[in-house]
């Protein structure tokens, strides 16, 4: 970074730290429908003589675990990229035009 100029916000941090939160929102959302729903499951909301509740069960925590496993992976890129941002940067960057 050129320090050559005045410090101002970083505009980008500011971008991404509103993102991260949109997005951690949305996350918790479809956590709490997954959960909701396999609790259903749990308590016999679907019972089939096929196994076809039982098939739709085991997607369902598939799709759970994927789930959990992607929103932590994009929470950590999240955090990585706001780690990475100074608070302040030169007039003149990129993050200040943002």
């Amino acid at each position: 970074m050129i320090e050559d100029g005045r410090q101002v916000w970083n505009r980008y941090r500011d971008d991404v730290a509103f993102q991260h939160a949109g997005a951690v929102g949305s996350i918790r959302e479809l956590s709490e429908l997954m959960d909701a729903a396999v609790r259903a499951f749990q308590a016999g909301a679907w019972v089939s003589q096929s196994n076809a509740a039982m098939d739709a069960y085991k997607k369902l925590l598939s799709l759970q675990s994927s789930a959990r496993s992607t929103a932590q992976s994009v929470e950590d890129e999240f955090d990585d990229a706001l780690s990475r941002q100074p608070h302040y940067v030169d007039e003149s960057s990129w993050q200040a035009k943002w």
